[in-house]
């Protein structure tokens, strides 16, 4: 759903800003389209350390916008079946039709799709978004699985009262910690999941949500200022040793995770507290983003394919070729959003089709309100 007065676009636009580096890493990356596909010296390898942490921020953004749009419905009746259907309703209709389009160029090239991953692509697990060892069909869908698995644990929070929302993630960050140390490195997909530490991201995305309908939003210059400037650290930190990987699950919990947590903060504060206003065109952007998410990685190869054979060592065509490269993913996601995504969502959370959820028990806080569409 579009973003409008009363939401929170601040969201929408980091939402944006995300999308924006998963596309940048998948073109910049060792494995990205650039080396792939595209002659000579490569040009923008660089970016693949400042756009490293796009997925670390979607998954901050996801737990602000699951705790708000919540806020009210902790203990309802009905809460958890309404809850559960409209992230099903979200997440699937569009990622199946995309995950059919993939399959069948996969059909006919295997090459073409996932080709950088060692282990297999499993179709069953790929279009139940489940876990596996390789990557799925869709290749930034590995992300929708603890995407899920956050909603999976969400809703059992939801049967509780509000208060005990904190108890229940103190308990899955347990019960994750002990699987990550008493399992982990394994080959086991699901135990890899069920340990993987990342999911404390959402976790700090909870906290911004309590912190946020709670009122308190101290110092959110300050902190989103803090934030840059500690993500600024942690990319120069990757730059020094050469590479884009993590060097720790830990770097990415409390070097980037924790830098996310503060920009997002930051920003919410800053346009709940001093009317700080995002461009329209970033908020369109994270509108838009889950198709952007979907659709750029199918895009980069076949444009990339194209672009193959066209493109000599020259750097202006290079060059040129990588912003077509780039503006093709982005604009593909925008109109599928506009075309597929938007009617999609329409006719899943009409009256005909959604459930119904007891009245709230208190009113909306503050007059402003996260979009429920937004989280992925």
């Amino acid at each position: 759903m579009s973003a409008s007065p009363g939401k929170i676009r601040s969201l929408q636009a980091l939402r944006g800003v995300a999308v924006l580096m998963v596309v940048l890493t998948h073109i910049a990356a060792p494995f990205g389209t650039e080396t792939h596909y595209l002659h000579g010296q490569r040009v923008v390898g660089w970016l693949q350390y400042p756009t490293q942490g796009g997925v670390d921020l979607f998954f901050v953004i996801s737990g602000v916008i699951i705790t708000i749009t919540t806020w009210r419905t902790f203990g309802a009746p009905g809460s958890v079946r309404r809850f559960a259907y409209r992230r099903v309703t979200r997440i699937y209709p569009l990622y199946l039709l995309v995950t059919a389009a993939v399959l069948i160029v996969w059909l006919h090239r295997h090459d073409l799709v996932n080709s950088h991953s060692p282990y297999p692509t499993r179709v069953l697990q790929s279009f139940l978004i489940l876990p596996q060892r390789g990557d799925p069909l869709v290749a930034t869908g590995w992300t929708l699985v603890y995407e899920l698995y956050f909603y999976f644990v969400f809703g059992l929070a939801l049967l509780l009262p509000r208060r005990r929302l904190g108890w229940v993630m103190a308990a899955w960050l347990a019960i994750t910690a002990l699987i990550h140390f008493a399992f982990t490195p394994t080959s086991n997909a699901w135990l890899g999941m069920l340990g993987n530490l990342v999911v404390v991201e959402f976790v700090f995305g909870v906290a911004i949500g309590w912190l946020v309908m709670r009122g308190v939003m101290a110092a959110p210059r300050v902190l989103a200022a803090i934030g840059v400037a500690a993500f600024a650290g942690g990319v120069a930190a990757l730059a020094a040793r050469g590479s884009a990987e993590f060097p720790s699950i830990w770097f990415e919990l409390f070097v980037t995770g924790l830098a996310m947590t503060a920009i997002v903060y930051g920003a919410i504060g800053l346009e709940v507290r001093r009317g700080a206003r995002s461009p329209r065109s970033l908020v369109f952007v994270g509108d838009a983003s889950y198709s952007v998410y979907l659709i750029h990685v199918a895009v980069l190869g076949v444009i990339g394919l194209g672009l193959e054979h066209v493109v000599g060592h020259t750097l202006p065509v290079h060059v040129i070729a990588l912003f077509v490269l780039a503006a093709a993913a982005v604009a593909a996601g925008l109109l599928l959003y506009r075309l597929v995504e938007e009617p999609l969502l329409g006719a899943f959370h009409t009256r005909l089709f959604n459930t119904p959820l007891a009245a709230p028990r208190e009113p909306q806080a503050k007059g402003w309100r996260a979009d429920p569409e937004a989280a992925i």
